[in-house]
């Protein structure tokens, strides 16, 4: 597949602080002026100098820069529309560019692309898929404790990609891959992201919302390694009951709950290899709007003992080691 121009959508709500270093990482890409159409930052509910920190770099980057300044009402203040509002500047100016088709790639304000970001994405988009869900790091001053619980998530989530792998392997997402979709590093083919009605209008987890529809529509969807972005480590964020809370929850509460994709082991088991014999004996069509993936949704919707569950931190390593028992068996 031929690579396509990629524009960059970020929705900003009172990010003077880091709007610069984002636009910054963008602009020092390698190859950034050939491949980069556009970069919109939507500028939502700041009550400080997000949009004209971001305006001020309009001369210093090599890609056209858009600030759109939105005053959302209280009902659609929250991460849904900011995102959505993003988007559709980025649909838009794929219009006034006379873009056929182009990759929108979402990422936060408070975010940062690693240096080979722009390389590693227009490489798996090469693959022809439809979505790259890429990984984050994060940024900034990270204590002992809130390592040690990272560490623990990504090996049980390492774990978790391997038995998807192994039970239902995926030619558009080989392992090695991850099992995570966040919004700071998400891109999606413009046609794809039509296809499924646009990001999704919710006050919460819209990038898992939104990953949930390319699946159920029949999106190749690619989970990289190497798409990789910065993200601040701070426990002040925007959206009520995202990432930040999330990972305040693990300083706060012994008892803290592991991210939302982190589910039991017998369950983690269970989905993969029924979806992966499902997804054998299926001789339905494929692609968007129908075949497997609306037909595996239905079916999740349907089984009771496929309701997602999350897992305590405290139970990461024991049920690990049932994965690795069943793996190795």
């Amino acid at each position: 597949m031929t690579a396509l121009p990629i524009i960059v959508a970020i929705p900003a709500r009172n990010e003077a602080d880091h709007i610069g270093a984002c636009l910054a990482a963008l602009a020092q890409q390698p190859s950034a002026a050939a491949h980069i159409a556009g970069v919109v930052v939507f500028a939502n509910n700041c009550t400080d100098d997000t949009a004209a920190v971001a305006a001020s770099s309009a001369a210093q980057v090599p890609f056209p820069l858009q600030v759109i300044v939105a005053d959302l009402p209280p009902p659609r203040a929250h991460i849904g529309h900011a995102r959505r509002g993003a988007a559709d500047a980025a649909f838009d100016c794929l219009m006034a560019a006379g873009l056929g088709d182009a990759i929108i790639a979402g990422t936060d304000a408070d975010s940062r692309v690693a240096p080979d970001w722009l390389a590693a994405l227009t490489a798996a988009f090469a693959a022809d898929v439809d979505a790259v869900c890429g990984a984050i790091d994060l940024d900034g001053s990270v204590t002992p404790a809130l390592a040690s619980v990272r560490a623990a998530e990504a090996a049980y989530a390492e774990t978790t990609a391997r038995c998807a792998a192994y039970l239902d392997p995926l030619a558009h997402d080989p392992w090695p891959n991850h099992i995570w979709c966040w919004g700071a590093n998400l891109s999606v083919r413009a046609r794809a992201l039509a296809a499924v009605g646009g990001s999704p209008l919710v006050e919460l987890a819209e990038d898992r919302a939104l990953h949930a529809a390319l699946i159920r529509h029949g999106a190749r969807v690619r989970h990289s390694e190497s798409v990789r972005v910065l993200t601040s480590a701070r426990v002040d964020g925007r959206a009520p009951g995202g990432f930040a809370d999330l990972i305040a929850s693990y300083s706060a509460d012994p008892k803290a709950l592991a991210d939302y994709w982190l589910e039991p082991a017998e369950l983690t088991w269970a989905r993969a290899s029924q979806r992966g014999t499902s997804r054998r004996d299926w001789n339905g069509r494929t692609g968007f709007g129908g075949g497997f993936g609306a037909h595996w949704a239905t079916h999740e919707a349907m089984t009771p003992a496929l309701a997602p569950r999350r897992v305590a931190l405290t139970d990461l390593p024991g049920e690990m080691a049932l994965l690795e028992k069943w793996l190795s068996a």
